[in-house]
């Protein structure tokens, strides 16, 4: 073999060979000492405003899911959720009663009504008997007096009627829960016992807490109290 065809096949082979050393020997790794592990990284922060009554973590500890991490004073929030429950009451038992008292006008109604149509009956016939001086007219005169005075009992009942209508909202036969001014009320007793129940604060994944709220810190909702680093899925940014 010539030595122009050696060199012709070795020459390739000696490409490939030290291709391969440098492949192998680690030049398809890129290294650096500029990189940093990351993870998620959260604020936690209260929903509603109040001291610090009780933290359930400590600093740096790794927490769970669901985990409480702190507790916030529910004083003020129970006393708000009492006094939300007894506002509900007292509408519902003033909303009751004026649907009783419409029911007792209405029968009234119908009496007052009775009575007027009455009294006008008794005043035209004292009117004919007068004009046959069957009648004094001091007798003519009580007849037309009775008959005011129904045509004003009439009236009255009428307009207690109508404030009465007015403040069942024009429905005085409906459910309680109907009315505007329970369902108001009703809104104030879920926010309280939402309130309430946002006192305790959770962890939202697995982490490790820091910056922990110390006992009687005055927190404001929407504010940063406690920092939690997801523990799963961290992820590495090198330079």
């Amino acid at each position: 073999m010539s030595t122009r065809r050696i060199l012709l096949i070795s020459a390739p082979v000696l490409v490939v060979v030290i291709s391969l050393f440098f492949y192998l020997s680690g030049e398809r790794f890129v290294d650096t000492d500029n990189a940093y592990v990351k993870a998620d990284k959260v604020m936690i922060a209260p929903e509603i405003s109040a001291a610090v009554a009780e933290v359930l973590v400590a600093e740096n500890a790794s927490v769970n899911k669901g985990q409480p991490l702190f507790k916030l004073d529910t004083a003020l929030f129970a006393v708000a959720l009492d006094r939300a429950r007894a506002r509900q009451e007292k509408v519902r038992t003033d909303i009751e009663a004026l649907q009783a008292a419409y029911r007792s006008k209405q029968a009234e109604l119908v009496l007052a009504q009775t009575n007027a149509t009455f009294a006008e009956k008794e005043y035209r016939r004292q009117v004919d008997l007068a004009q046959q001086h069957f009648v004094s007219q001091i007798q003519l005169d009580e007849r037309r007096h009775t008959l005011d005075v129904a045509r004003q009992q009439l009236a009255v009942l009428q307009q207690d009627i109508e404030r009465v209508l007015a403040g069942l909202n024009h429905e005085p036969d409906a459910p309680v829960e109907k009315y505007p001014a329970y369902q108001e009320v009703a809104a104030e007793l879920a926010q309280a016992t939402i309130n309430l129940d946002h006192a305790i604060i959770y962890a939202p994944f697995d982490g490790v807490v820091s910056n922990v709220p110390k006992l009687g810190q005055h927190l404001n909702a929407g504010s940063p109290a406690l920092a939690l680093v997801a523990s799963r899925q961290p992820w590495i940014e090198a330079n």
